[in-house]
């Protein structure tokens, strides 16, 4: 394992061939060489921090960011990405979209739970619990919304 500046990141550290993007030890080598950079600059969206998060939040990301000031020697600047508000709303939409795509093969015909009745609905009905089901709903309505 590499000496890593956050302990507990060791695991997260290594290459893993199974997952397409794990870094490999040869490209991992080459991103070692910058290490040397003088000025390496972070930008920490504004937006990340509410004013309706907790306090006590923050105290972890100011230890990360006071170690990387005097380990690495980068420079924190803030940066706004407006966009951020409308990440919550985006990710309902696609993600009921991928659910509704996902789950269309859980029919009881050839994959899923079969109810004793003869219908792809009988089986949808007994199979998916309510919040599955509303998903599915939605995703299916923003799949064919125009």
């Amino acid at each position: 394992m590499q000496n890593v500046p956050f302990p507990g990141l060791g695991t997260l550290n290594e290459h893993d061939p199974n997952d397409p993007t794990s870094i490999r030890p040869e490209h991992r080598q080459l991103s070692d060489r910058h290490r040397g950079l003088k000025k390496l600059r972070i930008g920490v969206p504004v937006e990340c921090f509410p004013s309706e998060l907790s306090q006590s939040s923050f105290a972890p990301l100011r230890r990360a960011v006071s170690k990387l000031r005097s380990e690495v020697h980068v420079e924190i600047v803030s940066v706004s990405v407006p966009s951020t508000t409308k990440a919550l709303s985006a990710y309902y939409t696609i993600a009921s979209a991928e659910a509704s795509s996902n789950l269309a093969r859980y029919d009881g015909i050839r994959y899923g739970f079969r109810s004793e009745g003869e219908t792809v609905e009988q089986s949808r009905t007994e199979g998916f619990g309510d919040e599955v089901k509303k998903r599915i709903i939605l995703g299916t309505y923003a799949l064919t919304a125009e």
